[in-house]
């Protein structure tokens, strides 16, 4: 026991004071590194630096200050310098291998970062994932979809993927496909769809809405309506253009077309060569009253005779129809 407060005593007077001030300093700088994050965070968000990037650069400056602080205790304590670069070298090395892609997330994040491909708040397409861009932090990029899900995407596959952006610009054109029949007057149905969907309010005067013939199908012509809207009202603009094309078409008696199939014959109706082959065929009645159907190249050769009659018999015994060419039967 003695020895145990004896080399208490020893390391209290050799390098314990050293340890404490460690400690405090410690303390003392967890407490400005809190305070200088708040105020490098009021500073970022009153410049013109983009608000999705506050995180992000915040989680790099954090990082350095508190490993600074660490080799600053460190070095009061006297812990030689060298071993311990080595020991976090080698450390360093042993982590990166087993967290390789992890490291390559953050790697991608520092990229996105200074290319800046898209924000919070825009609407992106990342390899058929589609959301708003919610948040984007060193190592994930986090989307909200349509139907209020959460994505979370590791900035290595959104770095990797093909990006869309559908807020990037400020306006976007949209594209309807309207189908009328054949008979119906093309001219009349581009003029009405022209004026209906140009007196949308989100419809952009300039560019001017199109109203085109794109395409002859099988059993309808295809028209394709293009007008430009603001970013915002993409959607909006989309649902109510195709609720108003089939409305105007309707008001104006122009047919909307479906998939039908029109059978015709080459030689006559099929009616017709059923009727003939039935008047081919001779009814035969038979003694009991019922009714025989006999092939035409049959008639005259068959004969019918009640099967409960006598067969006369000639002299010999033998039937006197025996060696007739026609045919008995019931």
């Amino acid at each position: 026991m003695e020895n145990y407060l004896n080399q208490a005593v020893d390391f209290l007077k050799n390098s314990g004071y050293r340890t404490f001030a460690a400690i405090f300093v410690l303390i003392i700088g967890i407490y400005i590194i809190r305070n200088l994050l708040k105020l490098i965070k009021l500073g970022i968000l009153s410049t013109e630096i983009d608000t999705s990037l506050v995180n992000f650069i915040l989680t790099i400056v954090k990082f350095v200050f508190y490993l600074a602080l660490i080799l600053y205790c460190l070095s009061i304590m006297r812990v030689s310098m060298t071993g311990f670069i080595a020991a976090l070298s080698a450390l360093t090395l042993a982590i990166g291998l087993s967290i390789q892609n992890t490291i390559s997330s953050v790697a991608n994040g520092i990229v996105l970062f200074f290319i800046h491909p898209f924000k919070v708040g825009d609407f992106i397409d990342i390899n058929g994932v589609s959301g708003s861009v919610r948040e984007i932090n060193i190592m994930h990029t986090i989307l909200n979809t349509p139907d209020n899900r959460r994505v979370i995407m590791p900035n290595s596959s959104v770095f990797n993927g093909t990006i869309v952006n559908y807020s990037a610009n400020q306006i976007r054109r949209v594209d309807l496909k309207i189908s009328v029949d054949y008979d119906a007057d093309t001219e009349f149905a581009r003029k009405v769809l022209l004026e209906a969907c140009g007196k949308h309010p989100l419809v952009l005067k300039e560019p001017a809405p199109t109203v085109r013939w794109n395409a002859h199908n099988d059993s309808y012509l295809e028209f394709v309506i293009k007008v430009w809207t603001e970013s915002n009202n993409y959607w909006s603009v989309a649902w109510d253009l195709d609720e108003i094309a089939c409305r105007t078409l309707q008001e104006n008696g122009i047919c909307i077309p479906f998939p039908q199939i029109t059978l015709s014959y080459r030689d006559g109706s099929e009616g017709e060569k059923h009727e003939k082959a039935e008047n081919d065929i001779s009814m035969k009645t038979k003694p009991d009253g019922k009714k025989k159907i006999v092939p035409p190249e049959m008639e005259g050769k068959f004969s019918f005779v009640d099967p409960t009659d006598e067969l006369p018999v000639d002299d010999d015994g033998s039937d006197a129809n025996s060696g007739s060419e026609d045919f008995n039967g019931v």
